[in-house]
């Protein structure tokens, strides 16, 4: 058991590791400069370098990666380009209002369709088979999916009954309509 925990734990560091390759290169393949973003187009080219260096997107991918590791297991995920104020707090700003639609929408996905309740496998007809594989085999599963997907724009935004990570725009906003 704990040679399989250790594994476990292993992958799940790989599979962390992995993620944060690839946000750091989607990042840097996103169109535009961030220094001219922050400064805007008429800034001066000195400024723009000068703000680079700054930055540290002057140095080498591998360089600016090491100090990205870094800087996120520490906690700090850097500034804003929008705000200038302290990513992670922003986050922590808007993970309230998060949470509360998440759990709303959980609760009425589990409403209209049953999912979690428990009744598939009082009612499935083999219970000594794998039952999730089953379940997703069987199509069942593509059911709890979509009503987890479609709840939170439902709660959200039709409804207007819950809030969302930005509760003061108006509802013709918050989707893009």
């Amino acid at each position: 058991m704990i040679g399989y925990t250790l594994r476990r734990a292993g992958m799940t560091l790989l599979v962390l590791l992995a993620v944060s390759v690839l946000v750091f290169l989607m990042s840097h393949l996103t169109p535009g400069d961030p220094a001219t973003i922050m400064l805007g187009e008429n800034a001066s080219r000195a400024d723009v370098l000068r703000l680079r260096h700054e930055l540290g997107l002057d140095r080498p991918l591998p360089v600016q990666y090491g100090r990205y590791l870094v800087n996120v297991l520490r906690g700090d995920l850097g500034r804003s380009i929008r705000s200038g104020r302290p990513v992670a707090g922003e986050i922590w700003e808007r993970f309230p209002p998060t949470l509360q639609l998440t759990l709303a929408a959980t609760a009425v996905a589990a409403l209209l369709s049953g999912c979690g309740t428990g009744n598939e496998h009082e009612t499935w007809p083999l219970p000594n088979r794998d039952l999730a594989g089953t379940r997703a085999a069987s199509g069942s599963s593509i059911r709890c999916m979509a009503a987890r997907m479609t709840s939170p724009k439902l709660c959200g935004g039709i409804l207007v009954a819950m809030p969302t990570a930005i509760p003061d725009v108006p509802f013709t906003n918050r989707f893009g309509n």
